[in-house]
């Protein structure tokens, strides 16, 4: 409750300042600019207080050991912003992004109460500000809703620059966001949800040598899915795009400026899914309030960077900021979590020349491949063949990957396995 209280009071100073510190962000936009940032806003701010309440509201099923719930909550709030904005993005321009985030962020909490309320556990407070209010700012709750507000106002400036772009280049962007966000998601959810609950209960039993080989184990196999994956999407960016998207008003440009992004972001695809891991990692070795400032402080550095890269390369300009955001907090996080429990790196990097090098060998196959293929015809019969047949090149790559590294010794695709067949670290 004292959170709710806190996280709103701290949204309407937001809202009822945001016409001053906003110029200071962003300076040199016109009035109508704002206008469209100040409402985009509206929608973000409140969206990222639900967020974050529920992620304050999971830590009761954590407690619990039950970590399903808080994932599926993730994936009703990514499947809802995707579907928001496929509907009503011709009617709503930049607003259906708003719309998408904060119906996102409901359906996500109302999810997780459903389960506290049907497994009891606990209940709304009453407010108490017995303590200082200083103290209760700097709380590990509030420091979550300072999170979560400034990754939405990274979001808000990104869109806002895009929206001075020529026409279909935004529409271009958030595409790419969502395909290769999606791809993310799918790939490493179901090893976030063992790996989260495991390395949980290995660091509250206090074994930090387990806790550590463990880390290492995993990094390692996150090392082993992404950058494959990257390699995939950065080859067949063109023909994937020409394939799902390009039909009605979206013009061959606006997928070739699809296709372009998706390749920034997949060069950019393993620091984003390692993210992910570090979070889950602070939250495990219950370093919350580090995680907070560390990330809020990247985001705003990453929106200064934005500013300067689309003032230089426009569309390109944003999509690389993007990527590179999520390295610099990747930098930090990881240091935070070597700081606290002194991990080695030396093996890390010849996992990650190893994977690399395979990798790229693999991606010249895929793309030599599709190159014998004809992905640009148009026909919805002509387009779903033409899926299949994709499909099954990245799949003939996939298999040639872990033939490959299982022959040169790699633990990593067994690792995989177990985690995926036992539900648990081995």
């Amino acid at each position: 409750a004292d959170q709710l209280i806190i996280g709103t009071a701290f949204i309407i100073i937001l809202l009822l300042t945001f016409k001053y510190w906003a110029r200071i962000l962003v300076p040199g936009f016109d009035y109508t600019a704002f206008s469209y940032l100040n409402g985009l806003a509206i929608f973000m701010f409140p969206a990222a207080l639900i967020t974050a309440v529920m992620f304050i509201a999971s830590s009761g099923l954590h407690a619990k050991k039950s970590f399903l719930p808080h994932e599926i909550a993730n994936l009703l709030a990514a499947g809802t912003l995707l579907l928001v904005i496929v509907i009503l993005h011709n009617y709503l321009n930049i607003y259906s992004l708003g719309l998408g985030h904060i119906l996102g962020a409901v359906i996500a909490l109302i999810f997780i109460l459903i389960f506290l309320i049907r497994r009891k556990i606990g209940k709304i407070g009453k407010s108490d500000f017995s303590s200082t209010v200083i103290k209760k700012i700097f709380s590990q709750s509030s420091m979550v809703i300072i999170f979560m507000l400034a990754s939405q106002l990274f979001v808000v400036v990104e869109k806002l620059l895009a929206s001075y772009l020529p026409q279909g280049k935004i529409t271009s962007l958030s595409l790419a966001h969502m395909l290769v966000g999606a791809v993310i998601f799918a790939v490493a959810q179901p090893f976030f949800l063992v790996i989260h609950t495991d390395l949980s209960k290995i660091y509250a039993k206090g074994d930090i040598q387990e806790f550590k080989s463990k880390l290492l184990k995993i990094i390692g196999a996150l090392i082993f899915i992404f950058i494959p994956i990257a390699v995939v999407l950065f080859s067949v960016a063109n023909p994937l795009v020409f394939i799902l998207f390009r039909q009605g008003k979206f013009s061959l440009q606006a997928a070739t400026d699809t296709a372009i992004a998706i390749k920034i972001f997949a060069l950019g695809f393993l620091f984003q899914g390692m993210n992910l891991f570090f979070i889950r990692v602070m939250m495990a070795m219950q370093l919350t309030k580090k995680l907070a400032i560390i990330s809020s402080t990247c985001w705003i550095v990453a929106m200064i960077i934005n500013w300067i890269m689309f003032k230089q390369f426009g569309f390109i300009g944003l999509a690389i900021t993007f990527a590179f955001s999520f390295l610099l907090q990747d930098i930090f996080l990881f240091y935070a979590i070597k700081k606290r429990i002194e991990i080695a790196t030396k093996t890390l990097t010849k996992t990650f020349i190893r994977v690399l090098s395979i990798s790229i060998i693999i991606g010249i196959v895929i793309f030599y491949l599709a190159g014998m293929f004809d992905f640009y015809t148009s026909g919805v019969m002509n387009r779903l063949l033409n899926f299949v047949i994709l499909s099954a090149i990245i799949v003939i790559g996939g298999i040639l990957y872990l033939i490959t590294t299982h022959f040169l010794g790699s633990p990593y695709p067994v690792l995989l396995w177990n985690i995926l067949r036992r539900r648990e670290l081995t």
